[in-house]
C-alpha cells in the first residue's frame, strides 16, 4: 500500500464512563500540539454528551453519543469521522508522557507508520513496559497487551468486533508496513484500575480468544486486511495459553490481576493452545 503524506493526526478515542480521566488527557494531547497538526476524535458510548463536559476547541470533533456498542463499534465512529491523514487509537482513562504529540507526529513526518512504547501503569507505579526498540510480530505476541500504532487512515477499514480488537488492528498496520515498525521514544501509559477492561474481566478471556481464532479470517476481512488471517490465529493462540495458566492460577488460589501474571511468566513461556 502506498505512503502518506502527513497532514494531521487524528486521535481516536472511545469513551465510556472515563470522565475521571478523559479531561486531563484531552488537555495534555490539545497542550502538547504546538503547531494544530492534531485533532481529537471523541465517541461517547455511555450515553453522554461529552461537548457539556469538555472545553469547546476546533481540534475536537464529537461523534453524536451512542450507548453501549462496544469499543470496537465506538472506534469505529470516531475512524469515520476523523479527517486526519493519520490515525491512531486510545482509551479515555489512558495518559501520555511529556513530549508525546510532537515525538509521534515528528516520526510520521519521516515514516508512514510507528507504534508506540506502551507502558502499563497502576496506581502512578510502572507494571510493564514494551522495551524492544521496533514493534514485529514476535515482539508483539510476547508482550501479551497492547502495542497501539499510529498509521495512514486508509490502512484500517474498521476496528473488528472481537477480543483484542485493537491488536488485530496493529497486526494489520505492520503487515502493510513489512513486518516491522519504529517505536516511538515517548511514553503511552496504559491504565490499570479496578474499573478497567482488564479488572472486570479478569477470568473470561480464554473462550473470547477460542472465538476470534474461529473468527480470524472473516476478522481479516473485516479490518481490511486478508493476508493477516494467519497471523490473527497464532495471536489468539499464544493468548488462550496464557490465558488458560492464567485461569488456573486463580483457581488454585493465586491473586494478582493478568499483567502481573504475565510478567511473572514471560521468562518461563507457556505452551500454544
Amino acid at each position: 500500500m502506498g505512503n502518506t503524506v502527513f497532514r494531521r493526526l487524528s486521535y481516536l478515542i472511545a469513551a465510556c464512563e472515563a470522565e475521571e480521566w478523559l479531561p486531563g488527557l484531552i488537555s495534555k494531547l490539545l497542550g502538547q500540539d504546538h503547531a494544530n497538526e492534531i485533532e481529537v476524535v471523541l465517541a461517547s458510548d455511555d450515553g453522554v454528551d461529552l461537548r457539556t463536559r469538555l472545553p469547546s476547541d476546533p481540534r475536537l470533533v464529537h461523534c453524536p453519543p451512542a450507548f453501549r456498542t462496544g469499543p470496537a463499534a465506538a472506534r469505529t465512529r470516531a475512524l469515520v469521522a476523523a479527517s486526519g491523514s493519520h490515525v491512531v487509537q486510545m482509551d479515555a482513562d489512558d495518559d501520555v508522557s511529556d513530549g508525546f504529540v510532537e515525538a509521534v507526529i515528528s516520526a510520521l513526518k519521516v515514516t508512514p507508520a510507528v507504534a508506540l512504547r506502551t507502558v502499563y501503569v497502576r496506581g502512578g507505579e510502572e507494571v510493564k513496559r514494551f522495551q524492544s526498540p521496533t514493534l514485529e510480530l514476535g515482539s508483539l505476541l510476547d508482550f501479551y497487551g497492547s502495542v497501539i500504532c499510529a498509521a495512514p487512515r486508509n490502512w484500517i477499514r474498521l476496528y473488528p468486533a472481537a477480543i483484542a480488537e485493537d491488536v488485530v488492528a496493529s497486526i494489520a498496520f505492520l503487515h502493510l508496513a513489512g513486518g516491522r515498525l519504529p517505536v516511538v521514544d515517548a511514553d503511552y501509559r496504559v491504565r490499570l484500575h479496578p474499573h478497567s477492561f482488564c479488572a472486570q474481566n479478569a477470568c473470561s478471556f480464554t473462550s473470547a480468544y477460542r472465538s476470534g481464532v474461529v473468527r480470524a479470517g472473516w476478522l481479516a476481512q473485516e479490518v481490511g486486511c486478508p493476508g493477516i488471517e494467519a497471523a490473527l490465529i497464532r495471536m489468539y493462540r499464544s493468548r488462550i495459553a496464557m490465558s488458560r495458566a492464567y485461569d488456573t492460577f486463580l483457581l488454585g488460589g493465586g491473586e494478582g490481576d493478568y499483567h502481573d501474571f504475565v510478567q511473572q511468566h514471560q521468562n518461563h513461556p507457556v505452551m500454544p493452545a
